[in-house]
């Protein structure tokens, strides 16, 4: 996947798709990429990945709502931020994509694969939703060739904690759906320029100092919440 991203960076660069706007460009990879994803799935992989969950609505929210909430309470200051209606419509439709594509890969896929490998170990939850985090985090090197060394590495901290947090809510809800939707209000927010933290420091590297230390907090909470049993059930007949 990561050749092909950087394919597709090259193949943007030198055609005619270079005269076409970044957030067009961008909405097309992730379908592009998404779609590719889905066929390796379904003719190599043939990994089940769940969308609905057996539990009930209640007790889905319950890994999920305080990520939810902070983000929510962020929503109306980031659409200040937008200048028009349809740069709001193209952001929310470019972060669902972006959410779509990395959460089917890092959680729905490799999450689930790393989960098989650690299968009877005593951490195997732990073991798998750092390996997957370590993956997603490691891909957001990219980000070396237009900023500086030392904002990248918070951002690789950043995108492991929240990959973290992100594998324990799709380990405790049984549905890929939420960290779909958090992920995508979190990069809405994130496209308006808006930092979750800019109403407590004006300087990015704080900023990003705070959401790694909530979101690290928030992960501890997921984590220490009970997997049901309705869902253990459904991975050791899959895994049988």
């Amino acid at each position: 996947m990561i050749v092909v991203i950087l394919g597709l960076g090259v193949l943007v660069k030198a055609t005619a798709l270079n005269s076409l706007s970044g957030s067009l460009i961008n909405g097309f990879e992730e379908i592009f990429l998404f779609v590719l994803v889905d066929l390796l799935n379904m003719y190599w992989l043939r990994q089940p990945v769940y969308f609905e969950s057996p539990l009930s609505l209640m007790d889905q929210l319950k890994p999920c709502w305080p990520l939810l909430i902070l983000l929510l309470l962020f929503i109306e200051p980031a659409l200040k931020m937008y200048s028009a209606a349809s740069s709001v419509l193209l952001s929310l439709v470019i972060a669902i994509l972006v959410a779509l594509f990395e959460e089917f890969l890092f959680r729905g896929l490799l999450f689930r694969l790393f989960l098989k490998a650690a299968h009877a170990k005593a951490n195997q939850l732990i073991i798998a939703a750092v390996a997957s985090s370590a993956l997603f985090s490691l891909t957001h090197l990219a980000n070396l060739t237009h900023q500086s060394l030392s904002l990248t590495v918070l951002q690789l901290v950043f995108t492991f904690v929240f990959g973290l947090l992100l594998c324990g809510v799709y380990a405790k809800s049984g549905s890929l759906i939420w960290p779909i939707v958090l992920h995508a209000l979190n990069d809405f927010i994130g496209f308006s320029n808006l930092s979750l933290a800019t109403a407590l420091t004006p300087t990015v590297t704080a900023a990003q100092t705070i959401e790694i230390v909530v979101f690290g907090i928030i992960a501890v909470y997921v984590y220490h919440l009970a997997t049901p049993k309705a869902l253990l059930d459904r991975e050791t007949n899959n895994h049988n």
